[in-house]
Order: C-alpha cells, then structure tokens, then sequence
C-alpha cells in the first residue's frame, strides 16, 4: 500500500495520517515536518522554506521533491501526507509510484475557520486566505490528474475526527 492523503490546509490529513500509521502499519512520510526540520536546522533549503511559508507560497517543487524521495527509500508501504501539492511535484515524482490518492474534502468556511483555531503564528486570515488560493491554483488541478487516472479516493473531511476516520478506514479497506 502506497499512497497519498491529500485535501486543503486545515482539513486534518496529519492527524488522520497517524491514525491510518497505527492502524495500517505504514511507514508516514510528512514534508511538512521534514521541512520544519530544514529550517530548524538553519540550511539553505531551510531559508528558502522559511521565507516561502512566510509568505503564504508553496515551497519550491524541486525541494520537497527530493526531500520526500529520501524519505521514501526503500520502504514497501508508506503515506505521504500532502505531496504532492502541484502538477509540478507530479511531474518530478519520476519512479516514485503511488497506488491510489485520499482526498480529504472540506469547503473553505471550514479552512478558515480549524487554521484560526490552530493558533499557529503564520495562520492569520491573510496568510490563509493566500494558502487557500495558492490550494485552489495548485492543488486542484493535482487531484483532476488523478481523478482522471481513476485512483482518488474522496472522502467528506466534516465531522469529529473518528468519524472522519471511519470514513478514511472505509476506503482503505
């Protein structure tokens, strides 16, 4: 089982993902704490990813392409929780293959209002509403690409989080 579990910011494919790890024995693969990880460490790619998510745009393709491609390795089952994020990531995904795509879907109401509740520094109303567009522009077109290639797997993101993941479970079954 090798997969990816997309959906918009806020939509809560990190904590799904753990329960999926546990209950799944998958090995989880997140760019965004790889990424967290560069700009703790204080390495080029971590300033680059620092400045991009202070400004609300998606991190260089090219960047958490390789980032994520390391991380997969060698493992036999995996989920990759939000990658990739554009056709641009797709394209550079190359060998690394991928059986089907979870499509955590919930209206932009929704968005606005779990990233305000997060209270992280960078969720204000302006950097959201620029990560939703940059969502809307990038992300769509990703999950048209593999709704035409017959493996995205949607599932209804409202809800307390077991009942989102009965739902996940559903699909996964």
């Amino acid at each position: 089982m090798k997969f990816v579990l997309l959906g918009p910011p806020g939509c809560g494919k990190g904590t799904q993902a753990e329960l999926i790890q546990k209950d799944f024995d998958v090995e989880y693969i997140y760019p965004g704490a790889i990424l967290r990880e560069e700009i703790k460490k204080d390495t080029q790619i971590g300033r680059a990813v620092k400045e991009a998510v202070e400004s609300g745009e998606l991190v260089p393709t090219n960047f958490v392409t390789e980032l994520v491609k390391l991380a997969v390795g060698d493992h036999e089952k995996y989920l990759i929780d939000g990658f990739p994020r554009n056709m641009g990531e797709v394209e550079h995904m190359g060998d690394l293959q991928i059986d089907f795509v979870v499509y955590i879907n919930i209206p932009k109401e929704e968005v606005v209002t779990r990233l305000l509740k997060r209270g992280r520094k960078d969720d204000t109303k302006e950097t959201i509403a620029e990560r939703y567009q940059v969502y809307q522009e990038e992300t769509e077109p990703v999950l048209a690409h593999y709704r035409e290639k017959g493996i995205l797997k949607e599932v209804d993101g409202i809800g307390s989080i077991k009942e989102v993941y009965e739902r996940v479970k559903l699909l996964l079954s």
